[in-house]
């Protein structure tokens, strides 16, 4: 199943509140999809930014990247994902790469 996102303010109980990537979906339809999947990733271009000094005590931010996509599997306070099984935080955005993390993650005996 795939789903787009949508940028929404997520109030904190703990913390300031502030915007993540949600699931493009009714709220009680989100939940329902995360607690029901075994894996919730959320892909992306991997990005950076670089600050310039323009003078007079001003700064720019920009954003630098190359193109490469990633498979992000665990939650962060920017985006929503889950994994019921140890794989690792980060994958290239490649089938044959993320087969191979699911299946080690669900036979780590090798069995």
């Amino acid at each position: 199943m795939l789903a787009h996102t949508q940028i929404k303010r997520y109030d904190d109980p703990l913390t300031d509140s502030y915007d993540r990537y949600m699931l493009d979906l009714h709220k009680g339809g989100a939940s329902i999809i995360s607690e029901w999947c075994d894996l919730l990733m959320f892909a992306n271009y991997r990005v950076s930014t670089v600050k310039s000094d323009l003078g007079f005590n001003q700064k720019k931010t920009r954003a630098v990247g190359v193109g490469e996509r990633v498979l992000f599997t665990q939650e962060r306070p920017g985006w929503v994902a889950k994994s019921r099984w140890p794989l690792p935080d980060t994958l290239p955005l490649d089938y044959e790469t993320f087969s191979t993390a699911l299946k080690t993650a669900m036979n780590p005996k090798g069995e």
